[in-house]
């Protein structure tokens, strides 16, 4: 297990997250919490392939709201090395201009 928190952090323009993958990994979990970030627009993510494939993972994402944070979860199964995941989002801009991680 690795975690990640960032107090007081800022995503400004590109709202994304990227994970590479070192090892083989039976299951993967992202959780990600984006304080204050208003409304969410849109959630997306996608599994690239050593090979440069990318597909869709998005069938293994949810997301939702939490007060004014955006909370998103993917999932993925059976990963190997040299593969990543990269897990997008858009808020508003508004909310954008005040919201840290």
């Amino acid at each position: 297990m690795i975690g990640y928190v960032c107090e007081g952090g800022r995503f400004e323009d590109a709202l994304y997250w990227r994970q590479g993958i070192n090892r083989y990994t039976r299951h993967f979990t992202l959780n990600l919490r984006h304080g204050d970030a208003g409304d969410s627009i849109s959630c997306s993510a996608v599994e690239e392939h050593a090979d440069g494939l990318e597909n869709s993972a998005t069938e293994e994402l949810i997301w939702d709201y939490e007060g004014d944070d955006v909370i998103i979860t993917l999932t993925r199964d059976y990963l190997r090395p040299g593969q990543s995941v990269t897990l997008r989002w858009t808020v508003s801009r508004e909310a954008l201009n005040s919201s840290s991680c």
